[in-house]
């Protein structure tokens, strides 16, 4: 029992050291380092670990120089934390560690200085420490030596090199364990720096191969021959300067055993990587090409290194000489290319409008360092330059196989242009040692007149536009406005808009006459229902109940008499018999008579008195009723069955007419609410430049200097002049990045946009300008121009569209835009909206029991105003979509996933223009559906959302 309760005690007080060290590490932040060694061989690592407890917010500190020792970051900041509960009291505690690794080159003492870290938005530091580093002997044990394949070679031509590696087998005391080529090459550490044979000691560690050894003889220090390990090594290089083969970035570091015994574990690998693995765990590069055992058999005795220490070789390097490519006869374009190269060209387009950006594919194809090849400096090129307006900025490629591939763009800088002409490329040919220059082959193009506009377009009365613009966004109706790209040149576009909220309030005026019709047709069913409330019933219960309530015969008589006046439509004072007539004249005989005996039975007194005689007189009066009201309705089915139809058709189209254009409106009221609520909460997660209102004016007024002096540019300077309004474009996008949200300011930049030929960022913006006031003639005309110019959809699915329920559709979308620009969206919104009052009133009037009113007329009405419905619904300009984006990019493809590493989903070509749904995005990733209904990823960059 005691042994038992101090092992309990004991366990116990081990379970707590880790709660109670948090709970006092829990007291504040904790910044500290610590080193892995105080002494360490040249070229082993020791571990720097930095550790931050208890930090809610942090910044790394810079990686550490110290003269004469490489340091690098090992893996990622690792993150722990630890919940503690003693006594019902919670606690956490978390920290971050990170570690470095700090290799010496050399022997000597080696001061690690202090580290500043930010924590918690204070700075702390670490104390410094210092270690030191001793050389190991490496004596005969190791030698290495480049060797070069030439006695001299230019910089940037290919130099094939060889790394040889003598490594002497170590063998036992006694000598009756010696270690394999193999297990020899497993001795090498990691800190081993490969330099130029990174590379190819990759590829071999991907295959699973390494160098092959072999025995050989080599002079040792003192001029003996020894047996050694031969490794060799190759390797392609390509020297970046003159002067001797450079190899200061190789070093050979080998962990040679001193000592080897059997394994403690027999089933353990031939090496432990916890004694001269990696030194943070883990399995090598090389070692993973390790497959060796000690010994073949893994039923015998297992031996192991027991002890080891790092031996460094310094490399050495032949004779070969880099020399530098000659500066006499060197061509004004040369690059750096050294080798032998060719140069191809392609156009994306042949044919343009001047000013239109053609591009433009350069591949390079040859044998030398394809990935250091630069593009040649075509904006040096006067036969470029000349007809075409092209950037001076580096062009980065990619390269693929043996060919390095540029893209860029060319603009036309006037019409007539006729081709592409060949483009240099020069490079030094190190056998001939000489420079050469190839081009490429001409490219036939045909290009057009530009449309530029004219300076008085641009500078036209600022005033009488302000006017069209006021009178257009009324609402009234006005002829279709032609495409006008004349920007507001006033600071008036700098006001802040929001989104119209019209069709809020149109909404209500539209949807609020149905719900009182709703209302009044409800409390009619409700009345025929037996024991509903009285004001809810209909007239046949109002008047059972009134029978049945009555005291005498003559209360009951008079009820009867009111039904049949009620039910017949005849006013003023009527006599029984009056009544009597009526119904023969309506084909009730039978009713008559029965009706005409009921009469007399009360004129004769016949249930005058008595409880049961008034019963009697009761149930044969409630018997009536229900002969009359379905004598009426059956003589009004057979009198008027043909009129009535016809009739019941007229108006069951109205009504349905009516209903339709009701919930056409309010869905489309609803969808503009939506997307003004989208709308507004989209704002908030743009990220926004702050200007003051002084930088806003400036920028404008920059903006429209440059479209203005676009504008004013020739249709030979068209090139000129596009990139004019590309600038002017960016500067109106400044402004609305930093916030500025108007109706003015996103038609100058659409038009701007439109100008420089970016179709895609200019419909963007004209759908925006649309979404502060779906009104704006102007706006949806600029916008129809625009769609006009995107590239149409392939022959198969125009010829698709026209055929069938999807030529209805597209009729109805045609008709519906024509519509849309005619009358305008707040016309056709206050036509159905009078139209819903004037009806439901009417439906109304109706349900409460006035017969009389009747709706031929309406049928006009309800038709028009469905077309005004359909008109509206179907004119995407007026209202853009909800969840809209639009391509922007030249030309992008959906992918089944996203990333550029998913297969393309097939024909789903987009280009620039085209209208998309957004449906997830992830990343830098977008999930989308186009109009054919195909859905995919694509690059958010190749994208603009609405």
């Amino acid at each position: 029992m005691f042994l038992l309760s101090i092992k309990n005690f004991l366990v116990a007080s081990a379970c707590l050291m880790p709660f109670l060290a948090a709970q006092g590490t829990a007291q504040g932040q904790s910044v500290r380092a610590q080193l892995s060694a105080r002494e360490v061989w040249v070229g082993t690592p020791v571990i720097l670990q930095l550790q931050i407890t208890d930090a809610a917010d942090y910044q790394a500190p810079e990686i550490p120089v110290i003269d004469g020792c490489r340091v690098e970051m090992s893996g990622s900041p690792a993150q722990s934390s630890q919940i503690t509960i003693i006594n019902g009291r919670r606690s956490e505690s978390r920290s971050i560690t990170m570690q470095y690794l700090i290799t010496p080159q050399r022997a000597g003492t080696f001061e690690v200085p202090a580290l500043e870290v930010q924590v918690n938005g204070r700075s702390e530091k670490t104390r410094p420490m210092r270690f030191a580093a001793v050389q190991s002997e490496t004596g005969d044990l190791l030698f290495a030596e480049i060797e070069g394949g030439q006695k001299s070679v230019f910089v940037g031509q290919p130099l094939d090199l060889t790394l040889r590696i003598w490594l002497k087998p170590f063998r036992d005391k006694e000598g009756r364990v010696e270690l394999s080529e193999g297990q020899m090459w497993q001795m090498l550490s990691e800190q081993t720096s490969w330099g130029s044979f990174s590379d190819r000691m990759q590829e071999l560690a991907q295959s699973n191969q390494r160098p092959g050894g072999q025995r050989v003889l080599r002079k040792d220090a003192d001029g003996n021959e020894r047996e050694y390990y031969l490794y060799e090594i190759n390797a392609t290089d390509y020297p970046t300067r003159s002067g001797q083969i450079d190899a200061s970035d190789v070093q050979i570091v080998v962990n040679y055993p001193t000592s080897i015994g059997q394994s403690r574990d027999p089933f353990a690998g031939f090496f432990d990587d916890s004694r001269f693995g990696s030194p943070m765990g883990g399995s090598s590069m090389l070692r993973q090409m390790m497959d060796d055992d000690f010994f073949g058999s893994p039923f015998g005795k297992r031996l192991a290194v027991k002890s080891a220490r790092p031996v460094v070789a310094d490399v050495q390097v032949d004779s070969t000489e880099v020399l530098p490519v000659p500066s006499e006869g060197r061509p004004d374009d040369y690059r750096g290319a050294v080798g032998h190269y060719r140069i191809i060209t392609e156009a994306e387009s042949t044919q343009v409008s001047a000013g239109d950006p053609i591009k433009l594919r350069i591949g390079i194809v040859g044998d030398g360092p394809m990935e250091l090849v630069q593009a040649p400096p075509i904006s040096k090129v006067s036969a470029i330059t000349d007809s075409f307006k092209v950037t001076d900025q580096n062009l980065a490629g990619f390269v693929q196989n043996d060919t390095k591939v540029f893209v860029t763009s060319i603009r036309p800088k006037r019409a007539g242009v006729t081709e592409i002409p060949p483009i240099p490329f020069s490079f030094f040919d190190p056998d001939s040692e000489t420079y050469e220059t190839v081009y490429s082959q001409p490219i036939s193009i045909q290009v057009s007149e530009a449309e530029v506009l004219s300076m008085d377009a641009v500078v036209g009365n600022a005033k009488s536009r302000s006017d069209q613009s006021d009178s257009t966004e009324s609402g009234g109706i006005s002829m279709v406005v032609p495409a006008d790209f004349t920007n507001d040149l006033s600071m008036d576009v700098l006001e802040a808009q929001s989104a119209s909220g019209f069709s809020r309030g149109i909404a209500w005026v539209v949807g609020l006459p149905a719900i009182v019709w709703f209302v009044v047709f409800i409390r009619g069913l409700l009345g025929r229902v037996s024991g509903g409330l009285p004001y809810l019933r209909s007239s046949q219960s109002r008047y059972e109940a009134r029978i049945a309530a009555a005291k005498d015969a003559e209360a009951i008589s008079l009820a009867v008499t009111d039904f049949i006046a009620r039910r017949t439509r005849q006013t003023g004072e009527n006599s029984p018999n009056a009544l009597i007539g009526v119904l023969r004249s309506r084909g009730l005989y039978s009713v008559a008579s029965d009706v005409e005996s009921f009469f007399n039975r009360i004129q004769q007194h016949q249930w005058a008195s008595g409880i049961e005689s008034v019963d009697q007189c009761r149930s044969m009066a409630m018997e009536l009723i229900h002969q009359i009201e379905d004598g009426l309705l059956a003589s009004k089915r057979v009198k008027v069955r043909v009129a009535k139809t016809r009739k019941v058709s007229r108006r069951r189209g109205q009504f349905t007419a009516l209903i339709l254009v009701t919930l056409l409106s309010l869905a489309q009221a609803a969808s503009v609410m939506a997307a003004e609520g989208a709308e507004a909460n989209s704002q908030t997660d743009i990220p926004q430049i702050d200007l003051s209102a002084a930088q806003e004016r400036e920028v404008l007024d920059e903006a429209n200097q440059l479209y203005q002096q676009a504008a004013s540019l020739d249709a030979v300077e068209a090139a000129d002049s596009r990139e004019l309004f590309a600038r002017a474009a960016q500067k109106y996008q400044v402004l609305i990045d930093a916030g500025v949200s108007s109706t003015g300011l996103y038609q100058n930049a659409g038009n701007a946009y439109f100008q420089s030929g970016g179709l895609g960022f200019a419909i963007a913006c004209y759908e925006r300008g649309l979404k502060l006031n779906p009104s704006h003639r102007q706006l949806q005309a600029n916008l129809q121009f625009a769609e006009a110019r995107v590239e149409a959809k392939d022959a198969a699915a125009a010829e698709a569209t026209t055929q069938g329920a999807a030529a209805i559709v597209s009729n109805l979308e045609n008709f519906g835009a024509t519509v849309g620009r005619y009358l305008g969206p707040a016309f056709i919104f206050w036509l159905i909206a009078i139209a819903s009052i004037v009806f439901w009133a009417l439906a109304t009037i109706r349900t409460l029991g006035r017969r009389h009113v009747s709706l031929p007329w309406g049928l006009g009405v309800s038709f028009l105003a469905l077309l005004m419905g359909l008109g509206l619904w179907f004119n995407s300009a007026a209202i853009p979509h909800e969840h809209g984006a639009v391509i922007v990019a030249e030309q992008v493809s959906l992918r089944v996933g996203d990333g550029s590493a998913f297969s393309t989903v097939p024909s789903s070509e987009l280009h620039e223009g085209q209208r998309v749904k957004v449906l997830n995005q992830r990343g830098g990733w977008t999930k989308v559906e186009t109009d054919q209904g195909k859905i995919g990823w694509i690059d958010s960059k190749g994208l603009e959302r609405i």
